[in-house]
């Protein structure tokens, strides 16, 4: 199985496995935390710009979390980090798009993406990616929504 590593420091290195002794335990946090998605790995662990973001292969025993967001396992092979222009090519996701913004935000269309993209349901961690993004014009990012309630609600 493939998943995803986050972290906020260098502790993983391309290339090498880690191993824990024993069994992994979700609830108690023994073994390594794998994501299974790239959105849970981003959502989880922080929209911040200092994150990396492993891919990792899983080698050993796991334990699955009772909402299938991630596993915990005593052996893992980190294979690549995910760079920034793959998190801002991902169309498809917006917590990956978003994450590539806060890591560079001076890419161009920034302002154009989150007018598209804001909206009511949109998850509180995206919402708050958005106010770090944009400081001041958080409103003004609101205001042009296209969704009519989001710009009824700053009106």
């Amino acid at each position: 199985m493939i998943g995803y590593v986050a972290t906020n420091d260098d502790r993983y290195v391309v290339g090498e496995t880690y191993k824990v002794k024993g069994l992994p335990k979700v609830e108690s946090d023994y073994g390594y935390m794998v994501y299974c998605s790239l959105t849970m790995a981003i959502l989880m662990y922080g929209m911040v710009v200092d994150i990396r973001i492993y891919e990792a292969e899983i080698l050993g025993a796991t334990e699955k979390e009772s909402f299938g967001r991630y596993v915990r396992t005593n052996k893992m092979k980190v294979i690549r980090e995910v760079t920034t222009d793959e998190l801002f090519d991902s169309d498809d996701d917006e917590c990956a798009k978003v994450l590539a913004y806060i890591k560079e935000p001076e890419r161009p269309g920034m302002i154009e993406y989150l007018n598209k993209i804001v909206r009511p349901t949109m998850s509180y961690t995206l919402s708050m990616a958005v106010w770090r993004l944009t400081g001041t014009r958080y409103f003004e990012v609101f205001k042009r929504s296209s969704y009519d309630l989001i710009r009824e609600l700053v009106a």
